[in-house]
């Protein structure tokens, strides 16, 4: 359904549009449209387009006053609300849209026509109409005051329902519909099914430092924006999304909306049905107000049976039918009586076998279904094996993968690459870091240990914290800065730093640098204990063991045919 940004793009659409084009004759309608008609005419007149939350205000001015006739002689307003599927397009005279329900043609030749595009009509326009009064002002164009009728009408009844049906109330938010009410309560990490009362009132109780300047009060508003400040800024983000913009004949691509989308419609998230009817999709708990015994609602999607897939033997008869057909073949060896006696339990076992072949296929059909929470783990899981063994985002377009999770599971489609680098990258990092802080909460003593390069050589600091098992923590490439003790003590109180009353021990893999680093985070540290790493202490004995000339004797003696 189009909402606040579609309808502001749509009046954007028909000013660019109609700029410099002049209209000419009767406004027409169609038959199976049950919307009224539109009486105006006029020899010459030009249409400009405004929006204002969910309708868009169309303008008809005549370009001349006219002597008599039928024509118009005054500009007419004619207010649309597009309804499921509504949208606008100048498409040529000749080539009119199947569902145009109102055109406006051109005057020029060859015409054209301003059409208003309806499929599924639920759409409607008023002439001589004006902005509906009982919707208020709009989340985009008119800021202040939305802010001003939500907070100053918080007393009313209707912010006693949960927050997700408040936000579609045209009457407060206009301009606010499904996918934007998922996008800000998903931001701000607010369960769709709290009092909206709850939500709002600590807004009338924000106090604002007198002291901050201008500009710092602009950049504390931006860092840290609530409720009602999303309700502007996140639909003016679908404005500003770029790629196509307004699309009238939606052919264009959706990936760059899809991938702006974090909850609505996302794999893994949860949804429920509103009081009202509508879905809302969400991520954790729905709240106290959620509906009672209610199930997330999933979709359901049929898998077609691989026509090389085995068939389930388990059935009754189907083995016993495929030991008889076996040994049909060797009648003629077989006496009369054994080879009548084995075609009669041969044909008594036609049905049963015909009943197993119905069932084979009924359950075949349903192999490889995957629920859509199911779904949302596994691209999660997928995502986190591709982060963590180095692997390129692009695996998931190679086309041997996809036969690979094809042959595993027909109903999992791999998630594209865009999703792996930005929404699957930012769940794995945020369930990522909840663990590390927890983990990092429950220890009663931390040790930090420093190491070395990686697999390359490359000199890096792989900083950890070791409780019951390690815990990584930081990687910090060196550079031309190398792995001296005051590099070390530096970096290492840096990483400290994230939890410093817990930190008894600092591991230090190098024994060259390492009495430099104790030297100087002692004289800082008091309590904290530095030692070297045992597995690279016994490794430095090993060496200086084999270079003694007894122990050359005996590997060279070993050595020896």
């Amino acid at each position: 359904m189009p909402e606040g940004p579609e309808l502001h793009l749509a009046s954007c659409y028909i000013n660019t549009a109609c700029a410099g084009l002049v209209f000419s004759g009767k406004v027409e309608k169609s038959e199976v449209s049950k919307n009224p008609a539109v009486p105006f005419e006029s020899d010459e007149y030009l249409i400009s387009a405004t929006s204002r939350g969910k309708e868009v205000k169309l303008s008809l001015s005549p370009v001349k006053e006219e002597d008599g006739g039928g024509g118009a002689r005054e500009p007419m307003d004619i207010v649309f609300r597009f309804g499921m599927s509504g949208y606008f397009t100048l498409s040529p005279a000749a080539q009119l849209p199947k569902h145009a329900h109102l055109r406006f043609y051109t005057r020029e030749s060859p015409r054209r026509a301003l059409c208003f595009v309806d499929t599924r009509r639920f759409g409607s326009w008023e002439a001589l109409g004006t902005w509906q009064p009982e919707r208020g002002p709009c989340v985009m164009l008119e800021y202040a005051k939305f802010r001003e009728n939500v907070l100053s009408n918080l007393a009313e009844k209707a912010f006693d329902r949960p927050i997700c049906e408040v936000l579609i109330n045209q009457k407060y938010f206009n301009g606010i519909g499904n996918y934007l009410r998922a996008e800000i309560l998903y931001r701000l990490k607010i369960p769709p099914f709290v009092k909206a009362r709850t939500v709002l009132d600590p807004l009338l109780l924000q106090n604002q430092d007198a002291g901050l300047t201008l500009s710092k009060k602009v950049k504390v508003k931006k860092k840290n924006p609530d409720l009602l400040e999303l309700c502007h800024s996140v639909p003016m983000e679908v404005i500003h999304l770029g790629g196509k913009g307004y699309d009238p004949t939606h052919r264009g691509d959706p990936s760059v909306f899809e991938n702006w989308l974090r909850c609505y419609c996302v794999p893994g998230m949860k949804s429920l049905r509103d009081g009202n009817g509508r879905t809302i999709w969400f991520q954790g708990e729905p709240g106290p107000l959620g509906p009672k015994a209610a199930k997330s609602k999933k979709k359901r999607r049929g898998v077609k049976a691989d026509p090389e897939a085995p068939r389930p033997k388990e059935f009754c008869g189907c083995n016993e039918k495929a030991d008889l057909q076996k040994k049909e073949n060797e009648l003629p060896s077989l006496g009369q009586e054994a080879a009548e006696s084995l075609l009669s339990r041969s044909r008594s076992l036609q049905p049963t076998a015909s009943r197993c072949s119905r069932r084979s296929r009924l359950s075949s059909s349903f192999v490889g279904k995957t629920s859509k929470e199911n779904e949302g783990k596994a691209d999660e899981t997928l995502a986190q094996a591709v982060f963590a063994s180095g692997a390129p985002l692009s695996i998931t377009a190679n086309r041997y993968w996809k036969e690979h999770f094809k042959l595993l599971c027909p109903s999992y489609m791999l998630p594209p690459h865009y999703r792996l680098s930005q929404s699957l990258l930012e769940r794995v990092c945020a369930r990522v870091r909840t663990i590390f802080i927890q983990r990092i909460g429950q220890a009663e003593s931390l040790t930090l240990a420093v190491g070395g390069t990686d697999v390359q050589g490359d000199d890096l600091l792989n900083i950890k914290f070791v409780t019951q098992e390690p815990i990584f923590l930081k990687r910090i490439a060196t550079r031309s800065s190398r792995h001296t003790g005051e590099s070390i003590a530096l970096l290492s109180e840096r990483a400290k730093s994230a939890r410093p009353s817990r930190v008894e021990h600092l591991l230090i893999d190098s024994a060259c640098n390492m009495k430099a680093a104790r030297q100087i985070l002692k004289a800082r540290y008091l309590h904290l204990i530095v030692f070297g790493c045992l597995a690279l202490g016994l490794n430095l004995l090993a060496k200086d063991s084999v270079s003694v000339n007894t122990m050359k004797t005996v590997l060279a003696n070993c050595k020896a045919p």
